[in-house]
This record gives structure tokens, sequence and C-alpha cells, in this order.
């Protein structure tokens, strides 16, 4: 039966109306874990509107019938979405590429004004060589201000820059793709 119908804001031409069953909504929630780590460890930040399907099914839906939590901030301003994160214990970014390259320049801002931007390269240049755990280990202060528990960064809705997602990885934080 149908569930729902979602208007695109036709960017790709006229503006439709995609109709969505029940089967199809659980369909790619289940699409969704098989893909993606979650369960009731996981704690979703996301900032993207339940209006928009990518915010619907892996930032809400999936989420639940896998029993993790999902959390929504109060603000989209960095300073409120860092201490979100923080204060939840936020293990999965949920956002667009946007959001991330505006994500990292604020990480990169921070750097520069504690003068460490020399280090903080070449941390990310020992961090390539390295598994996941040790480069969650050197980044461990940039990682502190995000809580310490964040692991995965989730994009879609648009292009990822390669060199974004390599930052982030080099950082301990794996990136996935929608």
């Amino acid at each position: 039966d149908l569930l729902e119908v979602v208007f695109t804001s036709g960017t790709t031409g006229e503006p439709k109306g995609a109709m969505l069953t029940h089967r199809n909504i659980v369909s790619n929630a289940a699409a969704v874990q098989s893909v993606v780590p979650l369960g009731p460890e996981t704690r979703l930040l996301s900032i993207l509107p339940l209006s928009h399907l990518y915010g619907q099914n892996p930032g809400f839906l999936a989420p639940l019938v896998a029993g993790a939590s999902v959390v929504y901030p109060t603000s989209l301003q960095p300073l409120v979405l860092a201490r979100t994160v923080r204060e939840n214990r936020v293990t999965m970014l949920l956002m667009v590429p946007q959001a991330l390259k505006l994500l990292t320049n604020a990480v990169e801002r921070r750097v520069d004004a504690s003068g460490k931007r020399e280090a903080f390269e070449r941390l990310h240049r020992v961090a390539a060589r390295l598994p996941l755990p040790m480069r969650r280990l050197l980044f461990r202060p940039v990682l502190k201000q995000f809580g310490g528990d964040l692991r995965y960064v989730a994009v879609g809705g648009a292009a990822l820059n390669p060199n974004v997602a390599r930052r982030w990885e080099e950082m301990g934080v794996e990136v996935l793709q929608g």
C-alpha cells in the first residue's frame, strides 16, 4: 500500500511526486542496515530534514529499526553542533557533503588558531599509513572535541570531495557515502 508521496525539488527537471509503498521504505531500511553499522550502541546525529528521503531512511527509520538512537540538534550553528555531539556521545553523523566540508574547515581553523598546523599535517601524513585504531590515538585531542566517540560520518545528497573524506579517515573516522 502507498505510504507516502515525496515531492522532489525538480532540480533535474519538473517537480514530481514519488509514490513510495510500505515495502519500498522497509526494503530501504533493511538495505541501509546491511551496509551501515547500526545497532543499540549507535547514537546518530542527523541534521537532515525528515522531508528528505536521506534524512528519513538512514537518518531516522533504519536507526530506529536497528535499535539505535537518533539525536537532532537545536541549531545548526557549529558550536551548538559540536556541543550536541559531545554531550550525546554521538558515534555517527549524518549530513550532506557540504556540511562535512564546513566541519572540516572549522577543525582546521582551530588548528591554525593554536599555531599547530605543521604538526597537524605531519600527523595526517603518518596516519595515512596506520591502522584505524592508531589513527584515532594520534588524533585523540581532535576527536575529544567531538566527545571522543565519533566513529562514522555518513554523507549523501551530493558528490563528496575525496580529499575531505580522506582527511576524516586519516583522523580515524570512517566516511560512508549514501
